[in-house]
């Protein structure tokens, strides 16, 4: 017998008379909504987020939903970045302002 198969024959006997898992609480959240006083708890978690992020040396911006694509281009801008794939549902919002028309590229990509 290998090494392995001791090893798996081991689990197996110590699994087989043990009882069933109990069942995984699926009371998580699973849609876009926020129940009442969960802003306060949503604002410390992206705070927490950002703390961990700035830790990692990352760059953090923070944005209103509306001004994310603004966002994303001024730091594509800021980085040289002279091509861009896109999903194929996303546009380019006409309030943002990508630069030179030949200086950009952008694929759409299924």
């Amino acid at each position: 017998m290998s090494a392995r198969e001791d090893m798996l024959a081991r689990v197996r006997a110590a699994l087989a008379d043990g009882a069933a898992p109990p069942p995984v609480a699926r009371s998580y959240r699973t849609a876009d909504r926020l129940d009442e006083g969960a802003g306060e708890a949503l604002e410390a978690l992206l705070e927490l987020l950002v703390e961990r992020l700035v830790d990692y040396r990352a760059l953090v911006r923070r944005s209103p939903t509306a001004e994310v694509a603004a966002a994303v281009v001024a730091a594509l801008g800021e980085r040289g970045a002279r091509r861009v794939v896109v999903p194929r549902a996303s546009s380019r919002p006409a309030s943002t302002t990508w630069g030179p028309a030949s200086s950009w590229s952008a694929t759409t990509r299924r």
